[in-house]
């Protein structure tokens, strides 16, 4: 598969932690693919070449959504830690569910990006190599 343009919808579904999504990017720009960032309108690559702007502008959304997401962690904790005080909060039930998809990852590295298509989310998986 050879892959020239990957859109998103917010920069933050490119990976959970700064560090993360500027891997991401520099591998994008390694392999000549062009990003679009849909609710600020810009792309990675003006005519072939690097967007200053877009890796200046990338950087300072990439950490703080780092921070909104730390927050919701830690706003999480607090609420379980509230809930077990109380009794309430039992944890997750051990095991795990059956699922019909089965994905064999056994011979390559994949990359999982979160892609929108016509109002619903679906999962684009994208072989590094």
């Amino acid at each position: 598969m050879d892959l020239n343009y990957v859109s998103v919808h917010a920069i933050d579904r490119l990976g959970r932690n700064l560090l993360d999504i500027l891997m991401t990017l520099q591998h994008f720009d390694d392999h000549g693919i062009k990003l679009k960032v849909e609710n600020l309108g810009i792309e990675s690559l003006v005519d072939g070449k690097p967007n200053p702007a877009f890796k200046l502008i990338v950087s300072v959304l990439a950490n703080i959504a780092e921070m909104e997401r730390n927050t919701m962690l830690e706003r999480q904790r607090e609420g379980i830690d509230i809930a077990k005080a109380k009794g309430m909060y039992k944890g997750r039930v051990r095991g795990w569910r059956h699922c019909k998809k089965v994905f064999d990852f056994s011979n390559a590295f994949f990359y999982i990006l979160p892609t929108f298509f016509r109002d619903y989310s679906q999962t684009l998986f994208i072989p590094l190599t």
